[in-house]
């Protein structure tokens, strides 16, 4: 991974920091008679591999993944057996990136598939919308499932919300 220069926060390791997702995939009628042990090992397995993606994107990339979260039906609590994975990612590129003439990418999209859909904004397009009281990145930072975190970044992100537009956190 590439070398940052700086470093916005001091990192722990992500994985002390994460919340195992409490809604488990597929339903247990699906599954039979031992539908609990099996919806655990596949809850777990998924959640690995969601971490597994996060590292490989971090590598692809050359950025540092500060927060990443479940963002659809499933942080909602109401997946169907056919829910995908609604990955979200807040991230930071190499000191050099944000001092280019022309801008980087803001957006990590990665094509989309049955059952992962992961996307990731730049830190800096995260708090321009963060100001505005973008509704994404709000449900982003209550998301109950976390993949990744930084209980500092977290923290203080959360702390901008007052500074922001409190009207659409109301809805």
């Amino acid at each position: 991974m590439q070398s940052f220069g700086y470093h916005l926060f001091p990192f722990n390791k992500p994985e002390d920091n994460e919340r195992r997702p409490t809604q488990r995939f597929p339903t247990p009628q699906a599954l039979g008679n031992n539908h609990k042990k099996v919806m655990t090992k596949i809850a777990e397995e998924l959640f690995d591999e969601a971490k597994a993606r996060l590292r490989r994107i971090e590598a692809a990339h050359g950025i540092r993944i500060l927060y990443a979260c479940e963002a659809g039906s499933r942080s909602w609590g109401f997946p169907s057996p056919t829910s995908d994975y609604d990955i979200r990612f807040i991230y930071v590129s190499p000191l050099k990136s944000y001092l280019r003439l022309t801008p980087m990418p803001d957006t990590i999209t990665l094509p989309q598939d049955e059952l992962w859909d992961i996307q990731g904004w730049d830190l800096r397009k995260c708090l321009h919308l963060l100001k505005k009281g973008n509704v994404s990145v709000i449900q982003w930072l209550y998301s109950p499932i976390i993949y990744r975190n930084h209980p500092l970044f977290l923290t203080e992100l959360r702390k901008l919300l007052d500074y922001g537009s409190p009207l659409p956190r109301l809805y």
